[in-house]
């Protein structure tokens, strides 16, 4: 690779990066209309437990209930279609590519749905111990839409719900960066 290319390639990743961790920081405040809600936050991982599913005869992960009971599931597999990551987040009201900039935890983006309330998100961690380890609290969340502008009252309905498409339920993740960030925090 040139050495141009990838000069380019690293300014390119700094300035997608830089206005996720100078938020994180404290050293960006939210603009005005960005509105902090709180918010019932649970946390979930690929376990059969959180994600309800099991194993067939053959040793396969199925769906473990729904209309989809005993089909073959893709474990870690969001209803996005992509697959889980840190930074994933899963809710039954919000939009896929929506970011949430959770308070003590960091940015995530909606990727996957799940049973759960209109005033409750679920973040995705790697293991069941850390999930539980998070627990159920209750935080302050600013919730940003994919064009940059906060949510102001509903932000529309859920496409689903855990497991009821062919994108293989539930599952979640996504770390925010790139360039819907830099519109999320320019001013």
């Amino acid at each position: 690779m040139k050495a141009r290319t990838r000069r380019r390639l690293r300014w390119g990743a700094l300035f997608c990066a830089l206005p996720v961790l100078a938020f994180a920081a404290g050293r960006l405040a939210p603009r005005d209309d960005e509105r902090a809600r709180t918010l019932l936050v649970t946390a979930y991982c690929n376990c059969e437990k959180c994600c309800e599913w099991t194993r067939d005869a053959d040793g396969e992960p199925v769906f473990a209930s729904g209309p989809l009971k005993g089909k073959r599931k893709v474990v870690g597999k969001t209803a996005s279609g992509l697959m889980t990551r840190p930074g994933t987040a899963a809710s039954a009201v919000l939009p896929f590519g929506t970011l949430l900039v959770v308070e003590g935890a960091g940015v995530f983006q909606v990727e996957d749905r799940g049973r759960l309330r209109s005033d409750q998100i679920d973040l995705w961690f790697p293991t069941h111990a850390e999930a539980l380890r998070w627990g159920r609290q209750r935080r302050k969340v600013i919730i940003v839409t994919g064009n940059g502008t906060a949510a102001g009252g509903s932000t529309g309905t859920a496409a689903g719900t855990a497991g009821d498409d062919t994108t293989g339920g539930t599952g979640t993740g996504a770390t925010a960066a790139g360039s819907a960030t830099l519109g999320v925090f320019a001013r």
